[in-house]
């Protein structure tokens, strides 16, 4: 069976979530010497106006999805008096297309925010979007970067559950305790001892 690299998107829209991103990206690839995974860093922009083209071209390769929204806007709506806030409205058209190809299953919503601000209509963003695909961290937003990497860290081991099971992907060193012994069963040892450099574990270290 051929093993194929999990991509895995991560939008953000604004300075703040691009951090939260940035540090998942790195997380994520620290998890690639273990699982094969990759991280697609995408911000929420786009280049002369051709959003639906670019955002196509990007997310092509993307099996999941970590959403970071952060409120970049405040504004007060028209007779009313309370604050909505919202976030890059390029982020909207992305979560739109992400949600279409992948379902809910395969994105999680990582807020620095309380879901109950979207329930509630403070923040702009659909408010029966499903509490299941959200993951609140209110406390993002006051954390160190050794905080916020810790608290990023938690949130991906959560869903990496998700992910291996879906993908039906196993850990480097599952499949290469499975795949040594077919080796050994066709070569001598002292023949197979020979063949570590065609190891899965060493061609997936040299592709991922």
């Amino acid at each position: 069976k051929m093993i194929r690299p999990v991509s895995i998107a991560l939008v953000y829209g604004g300075n703040q979530s691009h951090e939260y991103a940035r540090i998942m990206a790195k997380l994520i690839e620290q998890k690639s010497s273990q699982l094969p995974l990759i991280p697609l860093l995408v911000d929420g922009s786009s280049e002369n106006g051709k959003i639906i083209e670019i955002i196509k071209e990007r997310f092509a390769p993307s099996d999941h999805a970590f959403v970071f929204i952060s409120a970049v806007y405040e504004g007060k709506e028209s007779n009313e008096d309370r604050i909505m806030k919202m976030t890059v409205p390029n982020l909207m058209f992305e979560f739109g297309y992400l949600y279409n190809k992948l379902g809910e299953k395969k994105i999680k919503l990582i807020l620095d925010f309380p879901f109950s601000e979207i329930k509630n209509n403070h923040f702009c963003f659909p408010s029966d979007v499903s509490g299941n695909m959200v993951c609140d961290k209110p406390e993002l937003k006051s954390s160190t970067e050794m905080q916020i990497t810790n608290i990023l860290s938690r949130v991906l081991d959560d869903e990496l559950k998700q992910i291996k099971s879906q993908n039906g992907l196993s850990d480097i060193s599952d499949i290469r305790s499975l795949y040594i012994p077919r080796i050994e069963s066709l070569f001598s040892r002292e023949k197979s001892e020979g063949l570590n450099d065609y190891s899965l574990e060493k061609q997936l270290q040299v592709v991922y």
